[in-house]
């Protein structure tokens, strides 16, 4: 998801797409992620963290090496946001992106977009429609002024009823606290990672600074057995 969307354009305009190689196991060196930033990227994109193995990217590393050569990074948080806590002004990323359904508990068909400030009036939107108007009741066709903000990447009427459940999951999740909800689903890995290991399974991320609510497991056949007989 944070690949496609710049493979098609790089058909369309000649960029050059460069992807970070994963070691056997899913996990990409940090290091040699940041020595393919340099003055020529204009975009850097990352997922906070990884589907497939759970990994979390020092975004803050990844944002300063960018923003020195004059890039920008866009994060996806689909991942994160919800069950990790997201610091918008330590991370410094310019465009943060998360689906609303997974750890927001949200509907599905719900989305957010967040811009920095710095940005709101320097990108175009690239889907416009009636609602990008910053008047959008005047009803004009001679004319398209975008709003002096983030509304204007709204082309249309939205969701609403899945806009208003979104908002209200995070009202739930923020009541809660997502610090609270980051420490109490650590303590329940530390337990599944303990006893999945005592049943054969072996654990790709153990770094307890780096692992967070998912895991991605390898084990011997019978530990599925194990487990249903558990």
């Amino acid at each position: 998801s944070t690949i496609y969307p710049w493979q098609r354009v790089s058909r369309y305009v000649g960029c050059e797409v460069r992807l970070a190689k994963a070691d056997k196991l899913g996990f990409i060196d940090e290091g040699e992620l940041l020595d393919l930033i340099d003055e020529r990227t204009a975009i850097v994109t990352v997922s906070h963290v990884e589907y497939k193995t759970g990994q979390v990217y020092d975004l803050e590393a990844i944002s300063k090496k960018a923003h020195y050569h004059g890039g920008l990074l866009i994060v996806d948080a689909t991942q994160s946001a919800g069950q990790i806590p997201i610091n918008v002004q330590k991370m410094n990323a310019d465009a943060i992106v998360a689906s609303g359904y997974k750890w927001l508990c949200g509907p599905f068909g719900s989305a957010f977009l967040y811009l920095a400030p710095g940005l709101q009036n320097r990108l175009d939107p690239g889907i416009v429609g009636w609602r990008s108007h910053k008047d959008i009741w005047d009803l004009r066709a001679d004319r398209l002024e975008y709003p002096n903000s983030a509304k204007r990447f709204e082309p249309s009427t939205m969701a609403y009823g899945s806009v208003i459940g979104l908002s209200k999951a995070i009202d739930f999740l923020i009541n809660i606290g997502i610090e609270k909800i980051y420490s109490h689903n650590l303590s329940l890995v530390d337990v599944l990672v303990t006893e999945l290991k005592s049943r054969g399974g072996s654990i790709l991320l153990e770094d307890a600074v780096s692992r967070h609510s998912s895991l991605n497991l390898s084990s011997p056949i019978f530990l599925a057995n194990a487990l249903a007989s558990s």
